[in-house]
C-alpha cells in the first residue's frame, strides 16, 4: 500500500514538471531555458524550511529534474534442464468432482510438451487450483489418468508457499540444509533472486511476502525442476510481492500460471 502511494506520488510530481516545461515552451522558452528555469523552481522548493547553512551547502549542486517513475520489476532465471522425450505431463480422459458438488471435470484430455507456456485464468471456483493439482498428482481423478515423463521433476509456487519454509531459520541456514549447499553458494542462489544481503540472514519469519517468495524460487531453481507452475490467488498481496510473482523468466521445458480473475 505504502509503496502505490509513493508511486501515485511521484508520478503526480513528474507529471507536474513536465506540464510546467511544456507551458514555458509555449511560451518561448527554448528547451535548455525551460529545464534551467525548472531546475531553479525545484532547488528553491527543496531547500525551502531548511537552515540556511544547509542552503548554502546544497545550493553548490545543481537540481536534476524528476525522471519519469518506473514500475517495481524483478526478472528470475532458472536453470535449462536437460530435453526430456514426449510425453512429458498429461490429464487423460479425466473425470472429477468434490463429494457432493456439482462434477469439475468430465472427459478431459490435456496436456503439455517441451515448449509449452500457459496461463489458466478465470473467475473463482472453476478449477483452476484443481486442475493444477490433478496434473502434479496432488488429487486423484475419479476416472481416467494423469500420466507423466519418469525423469519429469516439478516445481509448484503457489499461495501458501510461506509454509513449507521454515521460519525460524535464516534463508542461507534454510538452503544450505536442504541441498547441503556451501554458506556463499547459497547465498549466491539468493542474491540471483534478488534477496538483498542483509536479508540472507535474517529469520524467514521477519522477511517481508516479497522477499519469501525470492527464498521459494531459489529453493524452486536449486531443485532445476522441468516444469514450473505458478499459482496466484485473488487474495490481496503486497506490490513486492506481486511483482516478484509475475516476473519469472524461465527457459525450462514448461511454465503454467494459474491466475485469478478479479
Amino acid at each position: 500500500k505504502m509503496y502505490v502511494q509513493k508511486q501515485k506520488e511521484l508520478q503526480k510530481q513528474y507529471d507536474k514538471q513536465e506540464k510546467k516545461l511544456k507551458e514555458l515552451k509555449a511560451g518561448g522558452k527554448s528547451t535548455k531555458q525551460a529545464e534551467k528555469q525548472t531546475k531553479e523552481a525545484l532547488t528553491r522548493k527543496q531547500q525551502k524550511g531548511k537552515k540556511k547553512g544547509a542552503q548554502e551547502e546544497e545550493s553548490q549542486d545543481a537540481t536534476e529534474l524528476l525522471k519519469r517513475p518506473k514500475e517495481y520489476t524483478v526478472k528470475f532465471t532458472f536453470p535449462n534442464p536437460p530435453p526430456l522425450s514426449p510425453p512429458i505431463l498429461g490429464l487423460h480422459s479425466v473425470d472429477f468432482g468434490y463429494d457432493s458438488q456439482k462434477p469439475l471435470f468430465k472427459n478431459v484430455d490435456f496436456g503439455i510438451d517441451m515448449d509449452s507456456r500457459i496461463c489458466i485464468v478465470g473467475p473463482n471456483g472453476v478449477g483452476k487450483s484443481t486442475l493444477l493439482l490433478l496434473l502434479t498428482g496432488k488429487l486423484n481423478p475419479i476416472k481416467g489418468e494423469m500420466r507423466k515423463n519418469h525423469r519429469l521433476k516439478v516445481g509448484f509456487f503457489n499461495q501458501q508457499y510461506a509454509d513449507q519454509l521454515n521460519m525460524e531459520e535464516t534463508a542461507t541456514e534454510y538452503l544450505m540444509r536442504n541441498f547441503n549447499l556451501p554458506y556463499q553458494d547459497s547465498r549466491k542462489c539468493l542474491g540471483r533472486f534478488g534477496l538483498e544481503s542483509h536479508a540472507h540472514t535474517i529469520q524467514i519469519s521477519k522477511l517481508s511476502g516479497g522477499q519469501k517468495a525470492r527464498v521459494v524460487f531459489s529453493e524452486l531453481a536449486c531443485h532445476q525442476p522441468d516444469v514450473l507452475i505458478l499459482s496466484r490467488s485473488k487474495e490481496k498481496r503486497e506490490k513486492e510481492e506481486v511483482q516478484t510473482i509475475s516476473s519469472v523468466d524461465y527457459d525450462g521445458q514448461c511454465e503454467i500460471v494459474r491466475k485469478q480473475v478479479e
